[in-house]
């Protein structure tokens, strides 16, 4: 159904072309490169654990709101802050860091897991 555009809109190619007429494609390829967080295993575990740390500790979050909020029952949230809570031991045991700096460092706002 034609609405009264003259053309169709300009490709993606079309966009990435600079003013000069050349070609973006290649600075897009630099910029989707993977970058690797750790050169051996053992600092591959412990970004793996901060990423566990950093889930349980939003995961706490959210359950204790969810709690406030009456959307879970009392029995469901006993159950989830004990298996949350082990989670959080074994993890913070795991990377040896102090909660509250890991919580700082990476600006995460959860002063409901941080009470909890």
């Amino acid at each position: 159904m034609d609405r009264g555009y003259p053309h169709p809109p300009p490709s993606y190619q079309q966009q990435s072309q600079t003013a000069t007429g050349t070609n973006n494609v290649k600075s897009q390829e630099d910029t989707n490169k993977e970058i690797r967080l750790y050169k051996n295993a053992k600092d591959r575990r412990r970004f793996e654990d901060m990423a566990d740390l950093y889930a349980v500790i939003k995961t706490t979050q959210h359950l204790e709101k969810a709690y406030i909020r009456d959307a879970v029952s009392a029995d469901d949230y006993t159950e989830a802050c004990s298996r949350l809570i082990s989670q959080f031991k074994t993890n913070e045991k795991a990377i040896d860091i102090d909660t509250l700096d890991f919580i700082n460092e990476y600006k995460m706002d959860c002063p409901l897991a941080v009470e909890r």
